[in-house]
């Protein structure tokens, strides 16, 4: 089993719109092969910092995910939530 940590950083004020985005990744996630697990926190210190925390029985279940995911809809997803981001998202995986 692999960790998938994404960490996001919203502009100011703009936190619950960036969770609805986090949320709304949560169906087809659940529901992609080698999936155990998706869930969206936020800090307590510093309410503009999102994480993802995704489960995964291999790094390469998750990849295939990503290379699964409707490209036209990815592209409209970055589109809309780059305004809602103060930089860039990070991410790593954990073992």
């Amino acid at each position: 089993m692999i960790l998938r940590h994404n960490h996001f950083y919203a502009v100011e004020g703009k936190q619950d719109e960036l969770l609805t985005f986090a949320e709304s990744l949560r169906e087809y996630i659940n529901a992609s092969a080698g999936n155990l697990g998706f869930e969206v926190w936020q800090s307590d210190q510093d309410k503009t910092h999102i994480i993802i925390l995704e489960k995964w029985t291999d790094k390469e279940s998750h990849q295939a995910s990503l290379a699964n995911y409707p490209k036209e809809l990815m592209q409209q997803q970055i589109i809309q939530m780059m305004p809602l981001l103060a930089k860039p998202p990070t991410g790593e995986y954990f073992s």
